[in-house]
């Protein structure tokens, strides 16, 4: 299972603070945790995982980065912001992340965030209907290379396919530089839902379904997930004779 990590985290003075132990059980805990963020804080485990003595005292140094469900679960407060940004219900990819939020009783507000999680962006997104096409233009032109590069890397690592990079990362970051349709997220969130089809032929031993990434990236394939759907869909009745049941699939 393949996770986005905070390369910078290293130089974060929150990060810096921490002891030895605790550096290495936040580390555990994003690796392990469930797509949702949320995890058991079974000290034992983590112990014999980590190769280090643990206690609630480390967990507990990680202060309000992680809290306390009512079911004694911990859970990593902005950990689905940081995977995919905003989780939609119409992207099969993010279902582990409902189900989760469902079965531990983390409140959400109507569009599905954690109540007090991307309540800000929300509002940014209800202002942006109001704006002119030109301005939504203006906007977009403000990210920087940098941030372009990094939802780039981001974006491809969720593809399953990691031929011809370059020419992977030429088109998707011009695609970025120019697109005033979507956003970084949006695009993300349609390769995830490409990548869960995708994943069920994979799953069942299918060589030769998933479209080279150059082809994948170049030709703005992901803007037509339910190609993929139907194509999973269609391989898996000539196996089984029965439709695909939709189990959801996450790529963090």
């Amino acid at each position: 299972m393949k996770r986005f990590t905070e390369t910078t985290k290293w130089s974060d003075p929150w990060f810096r603070k921490l002891s030895p132990a605790a550096k290495l059980l936040w580390i555990w805990l994003t690796d392990t945790c469930d797509a949702a963020g949320v995890i058991e804080p079974d000290v034992d485990l983590a112990t014999f995982q980590i190769g280090m003595p643990m206690g609630m005292n480390t967990f507990t140094e990680l202060g309000e980065r992680v809290e306390k469900l009512e079911c004694g679960k911990l859970h990593i407060v902005k950990f689905v912001e940081f995977q995919v940004g905003t989780p939609s219900l119409d992207c099969k990819a993010h279902n582990p992340i409902f189900q989760s939020w469902d079965k531990h009783k983390i409140k959400r507000v109507s569009k599905g965030y954690p109540k007090g999680i991307d309540t800000v962006q929300e509002k940014d997104k209800e202002k942006d209907k109001d704006k002119s096409g030109e301005e939504m233009q203006e906007e977009g032109a403000k990210l920087s290379k940098a941030e372009i590069a990094d939802w780039t890397e981001r974006i491809i690592a969720a593809y399953p396919r990691r031929d011809s990079p370059a020419d992977c990362k030429h088109a998707l970051f011009w695609v970025l530089e120019t697109n005033k349709e979507q956003t970084p997220a949006e695009i993300l969130e349609q390769v995830q839902e490409c990548a869960y089809w995708i994943s069920i032929i994979e799953g069942d031993g299918v060589s030769g379904f998933v479209p080279k990434a150059r082809k994948f990236f170049g030709e703005r394939q992901w803007t037509e997930p339910k190609n993929f759907e139907g194509q999973a869909m269609e391989a898996q009745k000539k196996r089984n004779g029965a439709k695909p049941v939709h189990k959801g699939f996450t790529s963090l």
